[in-house]
Order: C-alpha cells, then sequence, then structure tokens
C-alpha cells in the first residue's frame, strides 16, 4: 500500500496524543491477528470507523518504540475556600501539639507544722531554763540565782502567751515575785513590799493572781489570801480569809482557758480543796470548801489545770485508814464537778507541779513516787498518753 494510514489517523482524530511515526497498514494486519482474542467478539461486517478506532488502539501499544509526549499542563482554576473568613473575634486555631504538664519542682514545699512551744522551768539549782517538750532536754539557761524555799509547792513559774516574759515565785527576803525577761533574762522584783507566791498570769496578760499577804492589813496583821493584780496599773484586789490562821494553806491558782475563773487549792496544812472563785466579785474564801471539784473529804487535792474541752486536771492525794494505805491519783473533772476520768501512768505519783498550754491540749506534770524526798520526774500529757522525760532536777514548770 502506498497510502500513509497514519496520516489519515491524525486527520480524522482531535486528539494531540497521537504517534507522528508512519503507520504500515500490513503491521497493523498483523498485529490484530496476534490479538486475536481482542478480535473475537468483532464480526465481518464492521465499518471504517471501527477498523479506525481498532488501529489508533494497536498504534497506542507498548510496542510503539517512541517516548510518550509529555502531560499537557491543567489549566483548571484553584477550588475555592469553602470556610468563612474568620474575624478577630474568633479564636486562631491552635497549632500546637499538646504537650504533657510537668511537676514544678520549684513549687514551694507545705510547711512543717510548729512543734509546741518550750517549757519554762526553775531548777533546784535556782535557774530558769528552757526545756525542749520533747526529748526533755535543756535548751538554755535564761538566769539563775532564783532562791528556792524548802516547799516546792511555794516555787511556781508562769509563761506570758507571747512568750516574751516569766513570772517567778522567790523566797528572798521573804516571799516575793521576780519578773523575768525571756529574751534577755534580765530579772527584778515587782510589787515591793508585797509578799506572796504561786504566780497565775491570766490568759489575756493583764491580770497576775498569787497567794499573798493582804497589802491594807495593819502592820503585822496576820492576814492572807489571795492578791488579784492588774499589772497596768499596779492596783490590787485581794479576796482574803475572814478568820486567818498560820494553819490554813493556799496552793498554785490557775485560770480558766477564758479567764473569767481561778482554781485555787485553799484548805488547812496538807489537806487541801480546789475550788472555782470569780476574779472578779469573788471577796473571801471562807466557806468554799465545800463547793471543792473532784474529789470528797477523805481527798487533798492541788496542781489544777483547766483543758482544753473545758475540763479540770487535778492531783489527788487519798488519806488512808489502817488497814488501807494513802493513794495518789491525776484525775480529770468535768464541768459538774465529778471526776470522770483518771491519768493511769500517773498512779500512785505525788504531783508537786503541773502546767498546761495556753489552749490546754498539754499539761506537763512534776512528780515522784509517794513518800519520796528525790527529784521529781518530768512527764507530758497531751490527753490520750503520758511521755516519761526522765529526771530534770525540776521543782517548778510553765508553758
Amino acid at each position: 500500500m502506498g497510502y500513509d494510514l497514519g496520516a489519515g489517523l491524525r486527520r480524522l482524530s482531535d486528539s494531540a496524543d497521537l504517534p507522528t511515526a508512519p503507520v504500515e497498514p500490513d503491521d497493523v494486519v498483523r498485529s490484530v491477528r496476534r490479538r486475536r482474542a481482542v478480535r473475537t467478539g468483532l464480526t465481518a461486517g464492521l465499518g471504517t470507523a471501527a477498523v479506525l478506532a481498532l488501529a489508533v488502539a494497536v498504534q497506542a501499544a507498548p510496542w510503539a518504540t517512541q517516548d510518550p509526549p509529555p502531560a499537557a499542563p491543567t489549566t483548571d482554576p484553584a477550588p475555592e475556600p469553602t470556610s468563612e473568613p474568620r474575624t478577630d473575634d474568633d479564636p486562631a486555631p491552635d497549632t500546637e501539639e499538646p504537650t504533657q504538664d510537668v511537676p514544678d519542682t520549684d513549687e514551694e514545699e507545705p510547711p512543717i507544722p510548729a512543734g509546741p512551744a518550750s517549757l519554762v522551768a526553775v531548777t533546784t539549782a535556782g535557774e530558769l531554763v528552757m526545756i525542749d517538750p520533747v526529748t526533755g532536754d535543756r535548751v538554755e539557761v535564761v538566769t539563775d540565782g532564783i532562791a528556792i524555799d524548802g516547799d516546792p509547792l511555794k516555787t511556781h513559774v508562769t509563761v506570758s502567751a507571747d512568750r516574751t516574759v516569766a513570772y517567778v515565785g522567790h523566797y528572798g527576803d521573804g516571799f516575793g515575785i521576780l519578773r523575768v525577761s525571756l529574751p534577755d533574762g534580765d530579772a527584778e522584783p515587782v510589787f515591793e513590799g508585797l509578799r506572796g507566791y504561786g504566780p497565775a498570769l491570766s490568759p489575756d496578760g493583764r491580770t497576775l493572781a498569787f497567794a499573798g499577804a493582804d497589802p491594807d492589813a495593819p502592820q503585822g496583821a496576820e492576814s492572807f489570801g489571795l492578791n488579784i493584780v492588774d499589772l497596768a496599773t499596779e492596783e490590787v484586789r485581794h479576796v482574803t480569809w475572814d478568820e486567818y490562821n498560820v494553819a490554813r494553806a493556799i496552793g498554785q491558782p490557775s485560770w480558766s482557758s477564758d479567764g473569767t475563773s481561778l482554781y485555787l487549792p485553799v484548805g488547812w496544812g496538807e489537806g487541801l480543796d480546789v475550788v472555782r472563785i470569780d476574779p472578779e466579785t469573788t471577796t473571801t474564801l471562807e466557806g468554799l470548801a465545800s463547793h471543792r471539784l473532784g474529789t470528797t473529804e477523805e481527798q487533798s487535792a492541788n496542781a489544777p489545770q483547766a483543758l482544753a474541752d473545758g475540763r479540770l486536771l487535778l492531783a489527788a492525794h487519798g488519806w488512808g485508814f489502817d488497814p488501807g494505805p494513802d493513794t495518789y491519783r491525776v484525775l480529770t473533772v468535768g464541768p459538774d464537778g465529778r471526776a470522770d476520768g483518771e491519768i493511769a501512768e500517773l498512779a500512785g505519783m505525788a504531783v508537786i507541779d503541773a502546767a498546761g498550754t495556753a489552749d490546754g491540749t498539754r499539761v506537763a506534770v512534776l512528780a515522784r513516787p509517794a513518800r519520796s524526798d528525790a527529784d521529781p520526774d518530768l512527764f507530758v500529757w497531751d490527753g490520750a498518753s503520758v511521755v516519761h522525760l526522765g529526771q530534770q532536777g525540776l521543782v517548778a514548770v510553765g508553758w
């Protein structure tokens, strides 16, 4: 054949991808024969258009030797955005990947709760010292030169709530009260000419109560009772016994936690009863023994201390009658004035002194075995248990 079949196809086709090399009809026939499977569905009656279409397919088959033409560049327009444009009120998209929180190692640790304040105590050597209430160790000697009376029940120390001042019973030229600055140890007598012992400072630090003589009594008169002193003015209110004599005794007073009452051991000789008085209105101690707290007529009581729950702690000594022995107990007394508990660990111990914290949650007790002349041991009671801190050579303790 002399006809250029490829050129004829290009003229008939609207595609730009047809090959440009000449196509021989004989080659097309041979290729069609080789692809018998493809032609089996064709009939002899195919028209010219079908043959031309088959020729185009064969020409584009892989046996063509030329490289395929490059793809035509696309001219489709870019797709329009489907979302609305963001306004200033819309939050910016979060493009950062979430990160795991890392603990802040520089964060401050919670504060360690403060321990109980140091005890303030008087030693047998006449020193005023600070005592660690956990270990019983002496932390500091504040001052010395305190004269100690032979009767430990008349040596006592009381401490202000701000821990700056202590008042100490001092047996110099007769009984007197020393005022001691705890920061620097300076000590000076107070209430010159006013004899007394067993000071007890009110919770607000404004009033000092102690056993002592009536400042208004005539010279040489035997008048003894309870002095209540306004520390700002040094005005003294004296609560007296109508018929005082030397056989009568007053022990260490103690304030209630709210400052509205005073607990006071009063009696004859060794037989004392703890009574409650109003520091504002009580004028005499006469007849108060009938209102004793926590004990019976066969018991003597001392060292009262108010507790946080409104109860009272006191030491009770039961007089033994043959063949029964004396008994020594530390009791708790309810608001009704009746004993409602006992500190079993202190059974059989004679209490010399006791002092509670301002909130009434802890009580320090100086005690020794009954009928013993040994120095007392130091105990601390927290309302549930007793810690024995050993023998410390102490005669008085304050908190």
